[in-house]
């Protein structure tokens, strides 16, 4: 198997982006997911709400995520420039193509967890997408297209788990005071340590 012979094998993981605050609810909701539901779905996707995960610095990029029945993930569009304009969000899809959005939408803001068959899909997916535009330097390989190119093909099926914690992330430089507050104050209610990198240590000493 492609993740056994490159020495990428895994049991059910979380990937989530290093620059986001999902909160701990989040991981919870995650971690329950894996641990006691690996089958039918292969993977899962915490979503939060647009309107809940809108800069008022500038446009943002969104994966638009549409849901099928018990919240299973039908399809995810990669939205770029999300902002409100005049009491308006709008958005670009492509091309001079500009959207307008209503802020219920539930968007990818890529929080995942994967099963060992869903990491080997991406692996392939990824080598394909190497020797397409591995020599173009701003080539992208969104996680949410790749995943929702898998379900569009019915080889993964992705439950979409309810953000019930308050997203917080920084896009533009203009964020970093309220993201700086917004860790203060998580740091006094006792949520983050005023320490990581000692918190860490901590739990690998810990027997």
């Amino acid at each position: 198997r492609a993740g056994r012979s490159a020495g990428l094998a895994c049991t059910p993981c979380a990937v989530c982006n290093a620059d986001d605050l999902y909160g701990g609810d989040a991981f919870q909701q995650l971690f329950h997911h894996l641990s006691t539901r690996p089958l039918p779905t292969e993977a899962a996707m915490v979503g939060y709400t647009l309107a809940d995960t809108l800069s008022g610095s500038g446009g943002v990029a969104r994966g638009i995520c549409v849901l099928g029945k018990e919240r299973m993930l039908q399809l995810v569009t990669e939205v770029r420039e999300i902002r409100r304009v005049e009491g308006w969000i709008t958005g670009e899809a492509g091309e001079d193509e500009t959207v307008e959005l209503e802020g219920t939408e539930v968007v990818s803001m890529n929080l995942w967890g994967f099963s060992e068959p869903v990491v080997e899909l991406l692996q392939r997916q990824f080598r394909r997408f190497l020797a397409r535009l591995g020599g173009d330097p701003s080539a992208e390989f969104p996680l949410s297209t790749a995943i929702s190119e898998q379900v569009q093909m019915g080889t993964v099926r992705v439950a979409v788990l309810p953000g019930k914690s308050d997203w917080f992330g920084v896009t533009h430089a203009a964020d970093r005071s309220e993201a700086e507050a917004m860790f203060r104050a998580r740091i006094a209610e006792g949520a983050y340590p005023s320490d990581l990198a000692a918190a860490f240590r901590g739990r690998r000493n810990t027997p």
